[in-house]
């Protein structure tokens, strides 16, 4: 079991996410997982730091937490063969301390760059293409790759670890899910409900670990977990507001990629929708049934992605609770 702390790049400049990223290590967390994003999700008083460039910083000044992305979307504005090559690179950097977390991406970050946007059923075909280019590159030499969307002539990583960095995958559906199991080390999801994991997602995923001949003892399954933690339970539900855009009808398949809109109709949106995604806590120890929950499910790696006024405390605190989780 383990836990890992979100180092929300939408929200804070690099150098207070490394601020944030030493002390979750020194709190006892397990990883680091770094949002991957050209554009945020909104507007006023966001960030959006190159992701790869704040875990090569923490790479250097942290010893034992894995460090990692979540989502990279590795077909689009990323060519698959460089996201290989920096992943292969960070591999050595950290001591072989890396994790890749890939999936389908976001209008907001393609379309600002003038790239198009496709079908969800396209995305996916382009992904699964980027999941093979990365994984050979890793542990084969001088490839070759005659895809429907990407080509290479004897490439080959020079700079490599003996071992890869872990892949997993972002899945929120069935198809997805078995997808993550069959190729790569494990799905990565989001909140939902106990029955979408019980009756669609898990099932999906373990039917496609069989099909790749492992056992699902030695794949990941991982969640993030939403909190908004404050003493003040309106103060709490407010710091998570600009989120909203997050629960707009239909956003990870729609063509808006401005965050000034995207935070515009997130408004429209009553705040206590996101009661539904974020667990609202005035009290930390508030947590602990709802990742028990989690745990029971059969989740292996839960990262904690909290909205807080001061994120380091916050760390230092959380992790106090949880030592009998892992027993």
């Amino acid at each position: 079991m383990e836990f890992g702390f979100r180092a929300v790049t939408e929200e804070y400049p690099p150098d207070q996410l490394i601020e944030q990223i030493i002390v979750a290590e020194n709190a006892g967390f397990d990883f680091i997982t770094a949002s991957d994003h050209f554009h945020p999700w909104f507007h006023v008083n966001a960030q959006a730091p190159q992701a790869w460039i704040v875990l090569a910083a923490a790479a250097s000044i942290t010893k034992k937490v894995e460090l990692g992305t979540g989502v990279t979307s590795p077909f689009s504005r990323y060519h698959p063969a460089i996201v290989a090559q920096s992943f292969a690179t960070l591999q050595c950097l950290a001591g072989e301390r890396i994790f890749l977390t890939v999936g389908t991406g976001e209008a907001m970050n393609e379309i600002p760059l003038g790239l198009p946007w496709f079908s969800y059923k396209k995305r996916a075909q382009q992904l699964r293409e980027a999941i093979e280019i990365i994984k050979r590159l890793w542990n084969e030499e001088f490839v070759t790759f005659e895809g429907e969307f990407f080509t290479l002539k004897n490439a080959n990583l020079y700079t490599k670890s003996k071992i890869p960095p872990k892949l997993y995958l972002a899945a929120s559906g069935p198809k997805s899910a078995r997808t993550a199991g069959k190729i790569t080390d494990g799905i990565y999801t989001f909140p939902a409900s106990k029955e979408h994991y019980l009756e669609k997602l898990f099932p999906a995923f373990e039917e496609g670990v069989k099909e790749s001949g492992k056992s699902v003892e030695v794949v990941d399954k991982g969640i993030e977990f939403l909190i908004s933690y404050d003493p003040d339970y309106d103060k709490a539900l407010k710091q998570i507001a600009h989120w909203r855009s997050t629960l707009l009808t239909h956003v990870l398949e729609s063509e808006e990629h401005d965050p000034r809109i995207l935070q515009a109709e997130g408004e429209k949106i009553p705040i206590e929708e996101l009661t539904k995604r974020w667990l609202i806590c005035t009290n930390i120890e508030d947590c602990l049934p709802k990742l028990e929950e989690y745990i029971k499910l059969g989740f292996t790696r839960i990262e904690i992605h909290s909205r807080t006024a001061d994120q380091k405390a916050f760390a230092k605190n959380f992790t106090q609770n949880l030592e009998y989780l892992k027993e």
